[in-house]
């Protein structure tokens, strides 16, 4: 018989996992989460902030080491976000021997992430210069 809404089982949902989604409740594997794992992260579509011109002395020069040992550097406006820097690196990567795509940023020392995107590289304290440090989340 068909499991019905009562005061004595008001969740008609047999599973008791309250996190688990209710479509997965016959254990079948979320399509969507599979869909994401199997599909390459498609960059969306941005303009990459400008670089500035060598005289600008506002500009903040960043380095930053990758997991095989490359270095990039650039400059980007004190005003550009991690975002950005994020974005810029992401599309700079994608055509080398190897791409980063899910990575953190973080310097060495003091140690520190730079996880909020929305953070400009002043304010993040990043500027006028800094060494960050490309982690691959993926590997």
């Amino acid at each position: 018989a068909p499991e019905e809404t009562t005061a004595a089982n008001p969740d008609p949902n047999p599973n008791p996992n309250p996190n688990a989604n209710p479509d997965d409740a016959a254990g079948l594997p979320d399509a969507k989460a599979e869909a994401a794992e199997e599909a390459p992260m498609e960059l969306e579509e941005r303009e990459i902030v400008p670089e500035p011109e060598p005289s600008d002395k506002s500009a903040c020069r960043l380095r930053v080491q990758l997991p095989n040992g490359v270095k990039v550097q650039r400059r980007f406006p004190r005003s550009a976000t991690v975002g950005d820097v994020r974005y810029f690196l992401r599309v700079h990567t994608k055509d080398m021997e190897v791409s980063y795509q899910n990575f953190e940023l973080s310097t060495n020392y003091p140690r520190q992430q730079y996880d909020d995107d929305s953070v400009s590289l002043e304010d993040a304290g990043l500027t006028p210069q800094a060494m960050l440090f490309l982690r691959d989340l993926d590997a």
